[in-house]
């Protein structure tokens, strides 16, 4: 893992404890699973995740939708579904999708205002996008 990784997961586990099931980083072309929980691999299996961040990537473009839209410049995206919670933004450059259990008291602004003053939200090489092999835990 790089220091960015270990940087960025740190960050949601100390917001979600051990509710975070997954963060991954994208760009318009890739996405890398930066942590994956173990049971949430093994729920995955058969599933392409690939197919669902591609939906998320069609916020690079709303994202710039809502400024032109709203006086208040957009932050972040969180979706509830039954048995998680996704919350997803964008820095320079490539966006963080990250699930928590659906009971998890998470402060989303709080989360958002972390990421966001971290050194590796800002900069064109981040190590966030690059070859990975995912870390679970058990």
């Amino acid at each position: 893992m790089s220091d960015a990784t270990d940087e960025f997961t740190a960050v949601f586990r100390e917001f979600a404890g051990t509710g975070l099931r997954d963060v991954w980083s994208f760009d318009v072309e890739s996405e890398r699973c930066l942590y994956i929980r173990r049971d949430v691999a093994e729920r995955l299996e058969g599933h392409d995740p690939a197919r669902y961040i591609d939906n998320e990537r069609y916020g690079f473009i709303t994202r710039h939708t809502y400024d032109d839209l709203t006086y208040a410049d957009y932050e972040y995206t969180v979706r509830g579904f039954d048995e998680f919670t996704t919350f997803r933004t964008f820095f320079d450059g490539f966006g963080v999708l990250a699930s928590v259990d659906a009971d998890a008291d998470i402060a989303f602004d709080a989360l958002y205002e972390t990421l966001r003053n971290t050194e590796y939200a800002h900069g064109d090489d981040t190590g966030l996008i690059d070859d990975y092999t995912a870390a679970a835990d058990d």
